[in-house]
């Protein structure tokens, strides 16, 4: 959640509700980046088979691979309300 600080009173407070976790969010991710078919794919692109979690964590991000996981997963962050704070009176 955003909210104001108390020396930025009438700052907008925003409130965001995710779908899912930010752990689980990644802990897919990682999954899928780690899984057979990237690895299938990494391995087809070096020649060789691939078991490094680094090599193929580089792959898919630079193979666009994090880019399509953003994609269809965007909706795993809605944005619930925007809301005005409330305004203070001294």
């Amino acid at each position: 959640m955003f909210t104001s600080g108390p020396a930025n009173p009438g700052v907008v407070k925003a409130s965001r509700t995710m779908i899912h976790g930010l752990s689980e969010y990644l802990d897919e991710q990682l999954h899928e980046a780690l899984g057979a078919v990237n690895k299938w794919f990494c391995s087809q692109y070096y020649g060789y088979e691939v078991t490094s979690p680094e090599l193929l964590l580089t792959y898919y991000i630079k193979h666009g691979g994090a880019s399509h996981f953003h994609q269809a997963h965007r909706m795993d962050f809605l944005e619930v309300s925007t809301v005005p704070s409330p305004q203070r009176h001294c």
